[in-house]
């Protein structure tokens, strides 16, 4: 696959030199510099044992990886560049480490990870993916708690939305801070602050260089089994920095949420989690672009046995848009998840999606009503850990898109990878 997500690692320092700005602005950073500065602080205090005891929470890992996809630049039926396949294979080579450190209530966690990507037919997409990030739960007596963290990404932008057969890389760096009192035994209340950063390697995609920062707060009843109901409002501000005026409309928006957040503990092995309510956006100069709405998402999970699970969820949302044209779609998706683990070394995953999206925000004074494509995909997953230190994993999927606008594309793509990590 082209996206370099991953799981696994940290570095020497929990605030590695690619969480430093991307570039300066003036006035942006008090939330950043706080939570770098309490995550420098953790790292202190989590590096001032002995280094035995140290070694032990941290554990470097390396690998290797081989994926093919049958229509990488995702064409429609029949497309091709001239002389050139649709096809294409990609090698990965990783390397990186994970760190877990309690120290008293406190609880670091951290990952880095630097993988390699070789395409064996089209070399000029060869880059280097990073992926690092960074945590720390907090604990203050029995009624304060929290978490304040970052995280640091560079990888290649998927082809789904973006037209074009370049390379371009997509950079994402963000952090947040979050604080849950505990009041009273039933009662408590909760706030968020977080900033989310974007910025695109490719000259045509500067458009959509952003900075998102968001604003929660709500309160909560707590039940003695650990279920929660109660109300969220969120604030979200986006900033887009390279618009041109008089050409490429500004896509600044507010979006404001006010929802009822459940989590139900119906049983040990059954979870609802609902979120859900009214949302509205409103746009600095897509004025014709502004929307409001129900908006939510409901998952549920259920485990029957220890080697068997289940999840499902319903969502809609509004979500930005990385191809042209509009500036984000109202989308509605649905998504069935399933895990079996037959023996204690060997893992399957199954997840079946369903995306609908509505493009509700044209670029131009021009808005196509009813313009929207559904995406299909399916994936299986699977793992094997052959030795304590070495897994093995193999995945292959399906994916289809039907689309009755230029704002999307028809097409149809396979896929399938191999890996190997090897943990020391």
């Amino acid at each position: 696959m082209l996206s370099h997500r991953n799981s696994h690692a940290p570095v020497p320092s929990p605030v590695p030199p690619e969480l430093a700005p991307l570039a300066p602005r003036a006035g942006a950073s008090r939330l950043r510099r706080a939570c770098a500065l309490c995550l420098a602080c953790a790292g202190g205090l989590a590096g001032a044992p002995a280094q035995a005891a140290l070694s032990d929470t941290i554990h470097p890992f390396v690998g290797i990886g081989y994926s093919y996809d049958d229509n990488l630049f995702r064409f429609d039926d029949g497309q091709t560049l001239p002389g050139e396949p649709r096809a294409d294979s990609m090698r990965q080579s990783f390397a990186g480490a994970t760190l877990e450190r309690p120290f008293g209530r406190q609880v670091l966690t951290a990952s880095a990870k630097v993988t390699r990507v070789d395409f064996d037919h089209y070399t000029r997409l060869d880059y280097n993916a990073k992926d690092f990030n960074a945590n720390l739960a907090w604990a203050l007596g029995n009624q304060l708690s929290g978490n304040v963290g970052a995280s640091y990404s560079d990888v290649l932008t998927p082809f789904n939305d973006v037209r074009t057969t370049d390379r371009n890389l997509r950079t994402q760096r963000g952090e947040f801070v979050d604080l849950n009192w505990l009041f009273h035994p039933r009662w408590q209340v909760h706030g968020k602050l977080s900033r989310d950063s974007y910025r695109y390697d490719l000259s045509s995609q500067k458009y959509l260089d952003r900075d998102v920062d968001t604003t929660e707060v709500g309160f909560d009843y707590v039940a003695p089994t650990g279920s929660t109901v109660g109300l969220q409002a969120q604030r979200r501000r986006a900033d887009y920095l390279n618009f041109i005026s008089g050409g490429t409309l500004n896509e600044g928006y507010d979006e404001d949420n006010v929802s009822l957040k459940v989590v139900w503990r119906v049983t040990p092995q059954t979870r609802l989690q609902l979120l859900a309510g009214h949302a509205r956006r409103t746009h600095d100069q897509l004025r014709f672009a502004d929307s409001s709405g129900a908006n939510g998402k409901l998952s549920a999970q259920w485990s029957p046995t220890a080697a068997l699970w289940f999840s499902g969820s319903l969502w809609r949302q509004y979500e930005p848009f990385e191809g042209g044209g509009v500036s984000y779609s109202l989308d509605r998706g649905v998504l069935l998840g399933a895990g079996w683990r037959p023996r204690d070394n060997l893992n399957f995953e199954l997840q079946l999606r369903r995306i609908e999206r509505d493009f509700k925000g044209p670029l131009t004074t021009t808005v196509l009503l009813g313009a929207e494509d559904k995406t299909d995909l399916g994936s299986l997953n699977a793992t094997y850990m052959w030795r304590q230190n070495v897994q093995l994993g193999a995945s292959v999927f399906h994916e289809k898109r039907r689309a009755n606008t230029f704002y999307s594309t028809n097409y149809k793509a396979n896929g399938a990878s191999l890996n190997v990590t090897l943990q020391f």
